[in-house]
């Protein structure tokens, strides 16, 4: 299965009175440094509950996003899924990667769905920003996002008004935050 090795990354949302866990699952046989016989290794799933402790519910047998194709920008993994309700719809910010998944090789991009569990389709504009982002929020009118140490615009924040077009809007200082968490 898509997550028979294991699960990471959990992120939760509360729309509606429910409560949505997004993970990352790993299918590889090592988890992190190669790829199954399809080319992918990490996707990412969700499960429900009605309240914080659970019981949970995973929302189907299959993930809710997928790598995209061979020779993508995102042919290796999805990863860290990060859920703002915007204009109605729901904008599934994530992490990208291919051939490698060192931390300054991966980027972020945006898939948008009208429901919190899907589907959820991946923006022509992707990548939105290069580096590894850490941490991303809705801010004002827009979207911040917190780079961390790695890529070509570390220990910045990243602001956009649409979501979309993210500019440095800040340098941090380090020791910068390296996990936000959920």
């Amino acid at each position: 299965a898509w997550d028979s090795f294991g699960v990471i990354t959990p992120y939760v949302a509360v729309f509606d009175a429910k409560f949505y866990l997004y993970y990352t699952g790993t299918h590889a046989p090592d988890g992190f440094r190669s790829r199954d016989p399809n080319g992918t290794l990490r996707h990412i799933g969700v499960a429900v509950a009605h309240q914080p402790g659970g019981p949970w519910k995973r929302f189907a047998d299959s993930p809710v996003l997928s790598p995209g194709q061979r020779g993508t920008w995102d042919e290796l993994l999805v990863d860290d899924a990060h859920l703002i309700k915007r204009d109605g719809k729901y904008w599934f910010y994530f992490k990208g990667g291919h051939g490698t998944i060192r931390p300054d090789a991966t980027q972020w991009g945006v898939a948008i769905g009208e429901s919190p569990t899907g589907p959820f389709v991946k923006h022509e504009r992707n990548p939105l920003i290069g580096g590894h982002t850490v941490c991303l929020w809705p801010h004002g009118r827009g979207i911040a996002a917190l780079i961390d140490s790695a890529g070509p615009e570390r220990h910045t924040v990243q602001w956009s008004t649409d979501g979309i077009q993210f500019m440095r809007a800040a340098r941090t200082e380090q020791p910068v935050l390296t996990g936000c968490g959920p």
